[in-house]
């Protein structure tokens, strides 16, 4: 069985791999799935002489795909790359190479975890990407919250798959960035959202900043006002959480002092926002980088044009 898979972000923790059966009570039974791993990464493609190669048409340079292989030894462990030019990660899970494979045809479902270390020897919480080959056989799979394996249908009631819903409204004021939400899906077990600034067309490390996780929205009790829903996966106490969505929510930071605004983003200039004209929010896993606004853009927008 094979794994083609896309936007595993580097984790100080790790990804694994998981097939789902039944024993005799009718009851999930997990087993760790190991494979060889290879990733697929785009590169500039160059002549004889060592030059790149570009389009005649738009004169952009041409890239091709090429691989490299992460685990030549079967595993059930795979960190994630924050390396832009990889596009997509390989698993290949199979008895010949590993004999002590589960066989994926004698199970219900296959599943991806994320782990807060890695060597976990049972699936956590987090079971975040499924595909339930018993009855479905090879195809997508889903996103979202693992319900479990049905031997009769290839989804299940209990699942929750993530869709990118909501609005959001806000800008500049100033020294201070806010954007307001209202009706976001909550995240799946394992993720959370946080708001970046960017520049046009790149999301490297230079050319990002991130405002802040997403919190609650301003509320006159002090209790629950601004507070932290980097836990909104997995809390459903938190404010603004109704069953499997925040009614409402804000991004908001400051350069100086604003109305009790948190005053932590190291920008200056006459218009220190204007390097960062896009605004996105991200939705990414537990234990990745704060420094790279990667491919999980759940929403975003263009700041005023005065200030580009």
């Amino acid at each position: 069985m094979t794994l083609s898979l896309t936007n595993l972000r580097a984790v100080s923790g790790a990804y694994q791999f998981w097939v789902v059966g039944r024993d005799t009570l009718n009851l999930d039974v997990p087993a760790a799935a190991s494979g060889t791993i290879m990733q697929f990464y785009l590169k500039y493609s160059l002549d004889a002489n060592g030059d790149t190669i570009r389009d005649p048409v738009s004169g952009d340079p041409i890239r091709v795909t090429d691989s490299i292989e992460v685990s030549a030894t079967p595993t059930n462990v795979y960190q994630g790359t924050d390396d832009t030019t990889m596009t997509s990660v390989r698993i290949t899970l199979s008895t010949t190479d590993n004999a002590a494979a589960p066989n994926p045809a004698t199970y219900h479902a296959v599943v991806v975890t994320l782990e807060s270390s890695s060597g976990a020897t049972a699936p956590s919480a987090a079971r975040f990407l499924w595909r339930r080959i018993g009855v479905g056989g090879s195809g997508a799979m889903s996103f979202g919250n693992f319900g479990g394996s049905d031997v009769l249908n290839t989804a299940s009631p209990r699942d929750y798959v993530f869709g990118g819903r909501g609005t959001g409204f806000g800008g500049v004021r100033g020294d201070e960035v806010s954007i307001d939400f209202t009706a976001m899906s909550r995240p799946p077990v394992g993720f959370f959202y946080r708001g970046f600034l960017r520049a046009v067309g790149n999301d490297n490390v230079q050319a990002a900043v991130i405002i802040d996780t997403l919190r609650a929205a301003y509320s006159t009790d002090s209790s629950l006002s601004r507070v932290s829903l980097y836990d909104a996966d997995v809390n459903p106490v938190l404010p603004g959480i109704v069953n499997m969505q925040i009614t409402k929510a804000q991004i908001r930071n400051c350069i100086t002092g604003v109305n009790a605004c948190q005053n932590t983003l190291a920008l200056s200039g006459e218009k220190p926002f204007a390097p960062y004209p896009v605004f996105v929010l991200m939705l990414d896993p537990k234990g990745s980088s704060a420094s790279v606004p990667w491919r999980s853009v759940t929403a975003g927008g263009d700041l005023p044009e005065y200030l580009k």
